[in-house]
């Protein structure tokens, strides 16, 4: 049992006396009760809970984690509301990639549950093709999470989905590519730019692959 808003949560003494007395009923059988609301003691008992039955009803709170504190799992949780959401033939078929998943984790999700579950569902109607892609996902929450609205100039997204070690390897690639077309390869001036020695330089160019 349930009740999700203050206008639901009001019950006659009678109800509530009968509600007890089935609970106690099914504890004396090793069977339990379940009984769960968003509203506080007080707002119950603002609306007619007598606060005897409060207290053996609701003997504790339960306080759930933000999907921010979840962010691991927050991948499993967009899948799974989207294969409901085919399953119900809400959405056409669609695939979330890995990096759209790794885009949806990062944003802080202040509506909870519901934001999380109406992206989804307007990633799925949205997209062009069959897979979600990280730019769709950028598009679709970067203007209310404050980033992510444009790739940072020279990197693409796909950079910033790889592991550190992978993604400074690239950098490196792109940034010394760029100076070595700058200059005309010219080292010396390149040793100067990067604040490196040219022994080292030689060593990092060769590490890289580039000539």
């Amino acid at each position: 049992m349930r009740y999700s808003t203050p206008s639901r949560c009001w019950l006659k003494g009678l109800q509530q006396k009968n509600l007890i007395f089935a609970a106690e009923r099914l504890s004396a059988n090793h069977l339990h009760l379940v009984v769960g609301t968003e509203a506080d003691a007080a707002t119950l008992a603002a609306h007619g809970w007598d606060e005897s039955s409060l207290s053996r009803l609701l003997p504790g709170r339960l306080g759930l984690p933000a999907l921010a504190e979840l962010r691991d799992e927050l991948p499993e949780i967009a899948t799974g509301l989207l294969t409901q959401l085919v399953e119900a033939e809400a959405v056409p078929q669609r695939h979330l990639t890995t990096a759209a998943l790794n885009a949806l984790r990062q944003h802080q999700w202040p509506g909870g549950f519901a934001e999380l579950r109406a992206a989804v569902k307007s990633l799925a109607l949205s997209a062009l093709g069959e897979e979600i892609e990280a730019e769709d996902v950028y598009r679709l929450v970067a203007p209310a999470s404050g980033g992510h609205a444009v790739t940072p100039s020279g990197l693409s997204a796909d950079m910033l989905d790889l592991p550190l070690r992978e993604a400074r390897e690239m950098f490196e690639r792109i940034y010394f590519e760029y100076h070595l077309a700058l200059d005309g390869s010219n080292m010396t001036r390149l040793a100067e730019k990067t604040g490196l020695e040219r022994t080292h330089l030689y060593r990092k160019l060769k590490d890289l692959g580039l000539r």
